[in-house]
């Protein structure tokens, strides 16, 4: 499969997943193994190419629109994500209990 990105296709050359948010009925579309060439250009040729990845939730409509999204890439290094799942907070619940 070949990588691309623009803002109305998501392809993965590795590792991607699309999944449909019961909560809200948004898209969580995981790009786990993008990757490119010295030049910056979308590649599938996974020895020569640096490995990135990207996160997103878009809203199910046509055109989506994306609501959120999370890119992590380094230079210096490789990334790919697999299994990603959203959680509703980083943070424990404001209410308390006895």
């Amino acid at each position: 499969m070949v990588a691309r990105m623009t803002r109305t296709c998501f392809l993965s050359s590795f590792i991607i997943e699309a999944d449909t948010l019961p909560e809200t009925g948004n898209v969580h579309l995981i790009s786990g193994g993008l990757m490119t060439d010295a030049n910056g250009e979308f590649t599938t040729n996974f020895g020569a190419a640096h490995h990135w990845t990207s996160i997103k939730e878009v809203i199910h409509d046509s055109p989506a629109e994306k609501v959120w999204e999370l890119v992590i890439d380094d230079p210096a290094g490789g990334w790919a994500s697999y299994r990603v799942e959203r959680v509703p907070s980083l943070y424990p619940s404001s209410s308390t209990t006895p």
